[in-house]
């Protein structure tokens, strides 16, 4: 499965992540722009896009499922934009 974000240029970044979570709610392991791989190899970033310029995807997380460690019960993707005229995340 692969997780693709894609917007216009400007000031504003958008961020990809993918938290697992274990049957306790945990997060045992995350995915995002500074931890490009999980802890079994089977969710990637393929980085972090700051500019929005890119043609078709500016961002992509590749999530094997086959390959997801089962104590990973739940997967949450998660989407933040990052503002930097004001230096905040939404």
């Amino acid at each position: 499965m692969t997780i693709g974000l894609s917007w216009d240029a400007g000031q504003t970044d958008l961020d990809s992540a993918v938290l697992a979570v274990n049957s306790e709610y945990d997060v045992v392991d995350r995915v995002y722009w500074n931890n490009l791989v999980s802890n079994d190899g089977s969710i990637e970033s393929l980085g972090d896009a700051r500019t929005g310029d890119a043609a078709g995807d500016d961002e992509s997380i590749l999530v094997h499922l086959n390959s997801v460690d089962s104590s990973y019960t739940t997967l949450f993707i998660i989407i933040s934009i990052y503002d930097d005229d004001n230096k905040v995340f939404f």
